[in-house]
């Protein structure tokens, strides 16, 4: 793994982080997932939805009752007393800044995301969402004032971030930077201002975790900007 010498008696590493936790669960994106039923049936109706997205398929990335709960305050509740309600497809229309549809691949867990698709969604396991809310709190956008031009597209490569990010954890991409420090008191270095690299006398003064990406990780390195 990458070793970055910030003085010869100071040096800092990377190291693979195999405890990170799902970013999906612990970054504040501002984005919502949302599972669909694990039958594969039409949904072409709001109300039908809700009626039937008990059972949710696994992930594999943990509890996702906070989205659950999100959509039930949010958007379940306000329709369960229509005797109709829009299609599914057209509700998100509506209430987003963008939307897609979500499903695993490879035998890693990585995901794909898509935008564009049928309404009736019966072959993917969860919708990707950045509601307008949230977008409008995330770019500072007033109540009242329209939303800026472009935002769709803006808020689509938000959510292609999103899951780029996961992608990265769940390949196992997460690194963290140990600094550790030559100890003085080394009995075998000749020269304890100059120690061999391989000496076993290095003790670690600090580290960070949880950097998401090969490259991201080795430029924190390198810059020394952690």
């Amino acid at each position: 793994m990458d070793t970055h010498d910030t003085s010869p008696t100071r040096r800092a590493r990377l190291e693979v982080d195999t405890g990170a936790e799902c970013p999906l669960m612990i970054w504040s994106h501002g984005a919502h997932l949302i599972p669909l039923p694990s039958e594969r049936y039409s949904r072409t109706s709001l109300q039908s939805y809700s009626d039937s997205s008990t059972s949710v398929p696994s992930l594999g990335y943990g509890s996702l009752d906070d989205y659950r709960e999100w959509w039930d305050t949010s958007w379940r509740e306000p329709y369960q007393t229509r005797q109709t309600a829009p299609s599914f497809a057209t509700f998100l229309d509506k209430h987003c800044a963008a939307w897609g549809t979500v499903n695993r691949s490879g035998y890693d867990g990585t995901l794909s995301l898509q935008f564009g698709v049928s309404t009736e969604l019966t072959e993917d396991d969860a919708v990707m969402l950045l509601s307008r809310d949230s977008f409008r709190a995330m770019h500072l956008v007033p109540d009242g004032k329209p939303m800026p031009r472009g935002y769709n597209v803006t808020a689509m490569d938000a959510l292609r971030a999103i899951v780029d990010e996961y992608n990265a954890w769940a390949r196992g991409e997460v690194y963290g930077i140990i600094t550790e420090e030559h100890n003085a008191g080394c009995p075998y270095c000749e020269d304890v201002s100059h120690p061999d690299p391989d000496c076993l006398c290095w003790d670690t003064v600090d580290s960070v975790w949880g950097m998401v990406g090969y490259d991201y990780a080795r430029d924190t390195l390198t810059s020394g900007d952690y």
